[in-house]
């Protein structure tokens, strides 16, 4: 085995100065891992594809073990400027970027000298057996780094022991990654001898440059795409979170109104009757106590103790918190009346049995708030024992209403007719333990009180978390809890969900290594064989790329299909619905809601029916029904469509059923279309039609008319031409005369007869007309005789 794994590489040092390939080695390794940590995962930010691996082995394999404090050098100042970005300084931050460093330098080594052991000489990488032991040896070595990294990682507790697994799988990929691309790239353009690796800057070097571009780029989209479904699980588990609080905490407003539903039934309301009425919502946990405190004058302070101790223990007496003078100066004693509490459930003891709440500062405002509105008012967050060794025990509220006598005094009338208050108490902490169970564990919860005037106050949550900015995931939402503005802030941090954030990244990261590994393989096996093999790689590339180009047109064509469906849907002329199994209208296009007479979202939720003529509901029902039980595969009708504002359309519909993946009924789709136009257009063509017979026949009634008349028409004829030959061989002149009037007028009306013949046939298409001049002096002539008794009976002279 040789001593120095690069000694295929002298001639590059007989050209190249020492020197600047250990500064380039060292610049393009801090360049290439900056680079590269753009696309890390946490907690361990671990990148999917570290080029930096590759551009060591590539410096060590060109440049000897020489090269090696370059690749330490470059490894430790990125790790530790990745350290000072997401911390402050301190002596234990170089531990990390030193390991690190040396482990990158001992994987460049190792891989260094595994290649030269296990390849031929020169190293070209153009056979199979070299591509083999190449992968095998950048497979090996890529564990060095990933193992002694993650080592000071999880000393260090910066990775957890669930995520350690994921992160040193992430990190492997990432050098192997790197390795296989990072190092055939550099040879292509520095590697020895240069016939070998000179022709593959093009196939090879440009190739993996684009290859680790595209990677990066989806690597890059694919963790978007992660935070973004991360973003939509938090906001999601966040919302929901919310809604659970704020069902949680409607609890206590509940319990107090059946608590004041208690005391405006009773005037006298016994330690008894509370605990009962008090026992069923203490059960469900949510609430620290309930009880009741009444106004007492201070003249009929006496009595009313004495009445307690008749009703309860014999010690109770009435007193102030025993902290109220040194928190806020108060002295009871100033004051004309007290409110101290009567009743507790559960029993307190004397610690709290007989308190004057009006010696605390948040009850007394709160109920100064209740008895002058009428509803229920919530302290600030405050210690809920008046002791004082415990004011800086849990953050509780107490929420009051009023009770007055009469029951619902006018607003003027309030302060005198406060007969007490009844209240619930609430321990903030406990009311987030209790939702747990519900939430999404990840979430970190904590309630703040914003009200204005008010100084910020945690009321639960880890200590700080009211003015915390530092998660990662965080919303802010705003709760109105009973006259008090709140806050409910809801955050987690990106490295508890750093599994399921990257779990993608490196499913695409590691199916990258495979393509890369193929790909390398196959550009570093073709591009050292003869011309005639590149000619074929380079058709194989053309049909690659031409193959990529027809998917890109394929896809393109189908979004524009997709596009032009959606534009047809949207303006084709006949009205498209999508119902459930009842017949409510889940979807519709344009059209249909211009035949409806109403917009979209008035049709949602509606149903079909309401868009008919009531005389064809029950139809329509019924073939629905059997549609729906699937006893036809779809049906189509026609019927009247009632549209807005009262208009009746004719509409021909086309209903069929729409199945599930597993053939199970699941919705409606139909097709309306208005035929009133064509139904008009129908009967103008029945119209139409009837008229054509009509005229037909009287065409034909003409004709045969015709014809009768002629027949005896030629017999008049013949017989006056019979007549004027006898008037003519006798010498009647005047006979002959007038039988030349009977003759003409004959040949008048034949004329005419022949006329309607011609008419007849024209109308039947028959008919020929012949266009020749006219004689008009003729045509005179002829016509004056026909016409001269008319005239001379009118003294007419032509």
């Amino acid at each position: 085995m040789a001593s120095d794994p690069t000694s295929s590489a002298a001639n590059f040092y007989t050209r190249t100065p020492w020197l600047a390939t250990f500064a380039l080695s060292a610049l393009g390794y801090l360049l290439a891992g900056a680079a590269a940590l753009t696309l890390a995962i946490p907690p361990g930010y671990a990148s999917p594809l570290y080029p930096a691996a590759g551009v060591a082995l590539a410096g060590v394999l060109l440049g000897g073990w020489r090269i090696l404090p370059a690749v330490v050098l470059g490894s430790f100042s990125l790790n530790l400027a990745l350290g000072l970005q997401r911390a402050s300084f301190d002596a234990g931050m170089l531990l990390l970027p030193a390991v690190v460093s040396l482990g990158a330098a001992a994987q460049a080594f190792v891989g260094a000298a595994l290649v030269t052991r296990f390849t031929r000489r020169p190293l070209t990488l153009s056979e199979p057996r070299d591509l083999v032991a190449f992968l095998l040896a950048a497979a090996v070595s890529c564990g060095v780094s990933a193992g002694a990294g993650h080592a000071v990682l999880w000393l260090t507790h910066t990775v957890p022991t669930a995520s350690l697994a994921f992160s040193v799988a992430t990190w492997w990929v990432g050098d192997l990654l790197g390795v296989l691309i990072a190092t055939p790239v550099i040879l292509s353009f520095f590697g020895r001898p240069r016939e070998a690796w000179a022709p593959r800057r093009k196939s090879v070097g440009l190739t993996l440059l684009l290859v680790t571009a595209l990677l990066a780029l989806g690597i890059r989209q694919v963790a978007s795409w992660d935070r973004e479904r991360v973003r939509t699980a938090f906001d999601r588990d966040a919302a929901s979170a919310s809604q659970v609080l704020a069902a949680q905490l409607r609890e206590p407003l509940q319990a107090l109104e059946a608590l004041r539903g208690v005391f405006i039934a009773s005037e006298e309301v016994s330690r008894s009757e509370l605990t009962i009425a008090s026992k069923a919502w203490l059960a469900q946990g949510n609430l620290q106590a309930m009880g009741w405190s009444e106004r007492v004058a201070r003249a009929d302070l006496p009595a009313f103790e004495a009445a307690a101790r008749a009703d309860g223990p014999a010690s109770f007496h009435v007193f102030d918190r025993s902290d109220a003078p040194a928190v806020n100066g108060y002295d009871s004693d100033g004051d004309s009346e007290l409110m101290p509490i009567r009743f507790i459930e559960p029993p307190q003891g004397d610690e709290v049995l007989g308190l004057n709440v009006l010696s605390v500062p948040a009850a007394r405002a709160a109920i100064g708030l209740t008895r002058s509105s009428g509803q229920p008012a919530a302290t600030v967050g405050f210690a809920l024992s008046q002791l004082p060794a415990k004011l800086a025990g849990p953050v509780g509220i107490v929420v009051y209403q009023a009770i007055y006598a009469p029951i619902d005094p006018a607003p003027p009338n309030r302060q005198a007719a406060l007969r007490g208050v009844v209240f619930v108490t609430l321990r903030m902490d406990a009311q987030l333990s209790a939702l747990k169970t519900q939430i999404a564990p990840y979430l970190t919860l904590c309630i703040a009180d914003s009200t204005p005037g008010a100084a910020r106050q945690r009321l639960a949550g880890p200590p700080g978390c009211e003015q915390s900015r530092s998660a990662d995931l965080q919303q802010v939402r705003a709760l109105n809890y009973a006259g008090r503005q709140w806050e409910l802030r809801i955050s987690a941090q990106a490295d508890e969900l750093a599994e399921a954030h990257g779990a993608d990244v490196w499913l695409f990261a590691l199916v990258g290594l495979l393509f890369t590994a193929m790909l390398g393989g196959f550009l570093l096996i073709s591009t050292g064989r003869t011309r005639r093999i590149e000619t074929a790689v380079r058709e194989r590339t053309a049909a690659l790329q031409a193959e990529v180009l027809e998917r890109e047109v394929a896809q393109r064509a189908l979004r524009e299909s997709e596009q032009r469906l959606r534009n047809t849907l949207d303006n084709v002329p006949i009205g498209v619905i999508y119902t459930d199994l009842s017949g409510r209208v889940k979807q519709c296009n344009p059209r249909f809601s211009e035949l409806a007479g109403c917009s979209e979202d008035e049709l949602l939720n509606r149903s079909l029916a309401d868009c008919l003529h009531p005389d064809d509901v029950a139809q329509s029902e019924a073939l629905m029904a059997q549609l729906v039980r699937g006893e036809i595969p779809m049906y189509r009708r026609t019927l009247r469509f009632i549209a807005q504002p009262g208009a009746t359309l004719w509409v021909q519909v086309t209903m069929s059923l729409l199945l599930g993946s597993q053939g199970e009924p699941r919705s409606v789709v139909g097709v309306v279309e208005d035929i009133t136009e064509h139904l008009k257009l129908e009967a103008a063509e029945h119209a139409r039609e009837a008229a054509e017979a009509s005229n037909h026949a009287k065409s034909e009634f003409l004709s045969r008319m015709s014809h009768e008349l002629r027949t005896p028409l030629n017999a008049v004829l013949g017989f006056t031409q019979l007549l004027q030959i006898e008037a003519r061989q006798s010498g009647q002149a005047d006979q002959l005369a007038k039988l030349e009037h009977v003759r003409a007028a004959g040949d008048h009306l034949l004329s005419l007869i022949n006329d309607v013949l011609d008419l007849s046939g024209l109308e039947a298409g028959e008919i020929k007309l012949l266009l020749q001049p006219v004689d008009l002096d003729v045509l005179v002539r002829q016509s004056l005789p026909l016409l001269q008794s008319l005239a001379d009976q009118h003294d007419v002279v032509v």
